[in-house]
């Protein structure tokens, strides 16, 4: 409702976009970093994106005059991307979008087949409604 109403009629006298011209600068920067990381396939670049983000914001905090503010944003940000880097170092670089094919299934049981098949015939799938192999035709 509040921007059909700003475009129909004339913007209040007392409407701020902005505080600095700073933060025509940083706010776009601060919007691609956290796009750039949402869209990532790199952990590292995810990484480093979402520390431009926090550090962006730490920018917006000390505009604002919150000096406290952003001085703990900063050191925030700086330990958990050391301590996200170190994590890193232990993963794989880049995000998976499936299993690997020697991992369990998704639901965490094995993908062999249960123990109570015989090797001699192949088991046959259980029915939806009862859970039950289905009787052979």
């Amino acid at each position: 409702m509040a921007p059909v109403a700003l475009t129909q009629s004339p913007p209040p006298d007392n409407l701020v976009l902005f505080q600095h011209p700073v933060e025509l600068i940083v706010l776009p920067v601060a919007a691609l970093a956290a796009i750039g990381a949402a869209r990532s396939r790199r952990r590292l670049r995810a990484v480093f994106l979402i520390t431009v983000t926090g550090y962006s914001v730490a920018v917006l905090f000390l505009i604002a005059g919150a000096p406290d503010v952003a001085t703990t944003q900063v050191l925030v940000e700086t330990a958990m991307t050391v301590v996200l880097v170190l994590v890193l170092r232990r993963l794989p670089p880049h995000f998976s979008r499936r299993p690997r094919a020697s991992a369990p299934g998704a639901d965490g049981r094995s993908r062999s087949r249960p123990r109570s098949c015989c090797a001699a015939a192949p088991c046959t799938p259980p029915t939806p409604a009862t859970g039950r192999p289905s009787a052979r035709a």
